[in-house]
């Protein structure tokens, strides 16, 4: 699929079509692509991938893979879409995290980058809460397709899923 702006392309991707889904699997911007991000080059690729989805009588548009956390540009803007998050089973890396105990700097890691974790076949939220305003992210960054968010804190229970993490719920409970 290409994007042109007038008579010059602008950007463009690459879509297949299997079953009921349509999958955009890589997207590209003329030049160095800011002239074509300024012009909506991107949401035109989204936009124009859901016509020609709909058209063909496809049920789903796969977005594709992206770095595990709301706060991330990609994922940021894919969420603004409206996008479920599904567990995947052609990732080629994982993304691992770890600590031994909970403390300042895992805190301030989890505030400015929340992570998406899989747990089964079940997404969760990781995150930290500088303000303890559990309502704020679930506003923030829950997104659907995820099942639990787990809360970073001080005082959490050592014998947690994982050290310092508190469970919350649903968000429901938010």
């Amino acid at each position: 699929m290409w994007i042109y702006q007038a008579e010059k392309r602008i950007a463009g991707a690459l879509l297949r079509q299997h079953d009921r889904c349509l999958d955009l699997l890589s997207l590209g911007l003329a030049g160095t692509g800011d002239d074509a991000r300024r012009a909506g080059a991107i949401p035109a690729i989204y936009y124009f991938g859901l016509e020609h989805g709909k058209s063909q009588g496809c049920a789903l548009l796969d977005c594709g893979n992206c770095r595990p956390s709301p706060a991330d540009g990609v994922m940021w803007f894919k969420r603004k879409w409206g996008v479920r998050l599904t567990p995947r089973t052609n990732v080629a890396s994982d993304l691992l995290f770890r600590w031994e105990r909970p403390n300042q700097v895992v805190r301030t890691f989890l505030s400015h980058t929340p992570l998406i974790i899989q747990q089964g076949r079940q997404l969760s939220l990781v995150a930290a809460l500088d303000d303890g305003n559990v309502a704020g992210v679930y506003q923030s960054f829950w997104m659907d397709g995820l099942h639990r968010l787990y809360v970073c804190t001080e005082d959490a229970a050592i014998g947690s899923f994982m050290p310092g993490l508190t469970l919350v719920e649903s968000a429901g409970n938010a």
